[in-house]
């Protein structure tokens, strides 16, 4: 049998605000091996943690993280009130620097960074990645820098990445010709966009991660067709299977 290993996907979120400092713990916590989270580039240029440009979902106010400098950004609690209920006590945006900090804690936690592709277009990628990568810099042994855009792998390997992972747009004939060109590490897919008729994954120099998935059994079924990580949500619950728990991290 193959087990799949389980990345929680921006912290734990079924429990926890998004792209979080409390979601990545609580990850931890529940044995994650792998984390994954966003990265946005503030108006000043300080990367944080987070998937939109706009503030309303996971924060309830208007606003762009393009429009506004950090030091006003942190003081904005992204609680996601309409989804998890109002939290007691603020739940700030982090920036990149807090949570390489915090990962230090935990040396076993491989964190996969995605850089969005709105920053990029916004701000230039060479600017967004020399940014990141400054950052992660302390941890970087422990990142995989991924990103929808191909363009990113090559460019962040020749910045040093210790490791890389493409996000693939779509599922065609093209998109797999170029993942054999630029080689990542990690292969990220959606599980819906893989078609039915693919029993086996397409191999190459990388690994599969498969999104968003929630369900124990779905997960070992891919595991079968090909699939080294699961993202998901979920991770607390995903990792009681008796099963995938033989691929949990202690991070005593």
């Amino acid at each position: 049998m193959n087990i799949p290993t389980l990345i929680a996907h921006r912290g734990y979120r079924l429990r926890y605000p998004e792209n979080t400092l409390p979601a990545i713990e609580a990850a931890a916590k529940a044995g994650a091996c792998y984390v994954e989270f966003d990265i946005q580039l503030t108006q000043d240029q300080v990367p944080i943690l987070f998937h939109d440009v706009e503030l309303k979902r996971t924060t309830g106010k208007t606003g762009n993280v393009f429009d506004m400098p950090w030091e006003a950004l942190k003081k904005i609690s992204a609680d996601e009130a309409s989804r998890l209920g109002a939290s007691k006590h603020p739940i700030p945006i982090p920036s990149l620097a807090q949570v390489t900090e915090q990962l230090k804690a935990w040396p076993k936690l491989f964190a996969f960074v995605e850089i969005k592709e709105e920053s990029m277009d916004h701000f230039g990628m060479d600017l967004v990645l020399d940014t990141v990568m400054a950052t992660i810099q302390p941890i970087l042994k422990r990142c995989s820098v991924i990103s929808f855009s191909d363009k990113v792998i090559p460019a962040a390997k020749d910045r040093g990445a210790h490791s890389t992972g493409w996000v693939l747009p779509q599922w065609n004939e093209g998109t797999l010709a170029m993942a054999d060109k630029i080689k990542p590490d990690f292969l990220f897919c959606s599980h819906k966009k893989v078609p039915k008729k693919i029993r086996t994954l397409p191999q190459g120099p990388w690994k599969w991660a498969l999104y968003e998935i929630a369900d124990p059994q779905t997960a070992l079924a891919w595991a079968e067709r090909g699939a080294d990580l699961i993202e998901t949500y979920t991770i607390d619950n995903m990792l009681q299977h008796p099963v995938l728990q033989q691929r949990a991290c202690s991070h005593d």
